[in-house]
């Protein structure tokens, strides 16, 4: 993918979201309190009911953003793909290792790697279009007349 606003726009919502997530299911995170500080609020406190859905989107929909909006970045910054997405699913290992240790805070999960893996599966995915080789190929012309 080529810098462009639109393609640092698509790699900004998935952080966003995740983000929303952490506001919503997990105001007791760093980040939370923080955006909660600089708003200048308590918080929000809000009664989801503890359920499949609810306990995956707290757990690892925050992770799976995180990891879609990396790869979207770094697939800016290297424009290509497969780099992007190496690179992404590398770091979800390397940063859950460390928190194996204490050198970062945070609580080993092989299911955070197995979910941002996922996620990088997906975004590859969704951004790869079947049957196009490179922006610069020519597409077939298209007759628009009647006969």
């Amino acid at each position: 993918m080529k810098f462009s606003l639109k393609g640092l726009f698509t790699a900004v919502l998935p952080l966003l979201g995740g983000l929303l997530c952490y506001l919503l299911f997990r105001p007791d995170t760093y980040i939370s309190t923080l955006i909660y500080g600089l708003l200048g609020i308590d918080g929000f406190k809000f009664n989801f009911p503890v359920n499949v859905l609810t306990t995956f989107t707290r757990n690892f929909v925050p992770d799976i953003c995180w990891a879609v909006s990396l790869f979207l970045f770094l697939e800016l910054i290297f424009s290509e793909k497969e780099t992007a997405a190496v690179t992404t699913i590398l770091f979800a290992v390397l940063t859950e290792m460390l928190q194996m240790t204490d050198i970062m805070p945070g609580t080993f999960d092989v299911w955070d790697i197995i979910f941002e893996t996922a996620g990088v599966i997906t975004a590859y995915a969704v951004t790869t279009r079947k049957g196009t080789t490179s922006s610069t190929s020519n597409p077939a012309p298209c007759n628009h007349s009647r006969q």
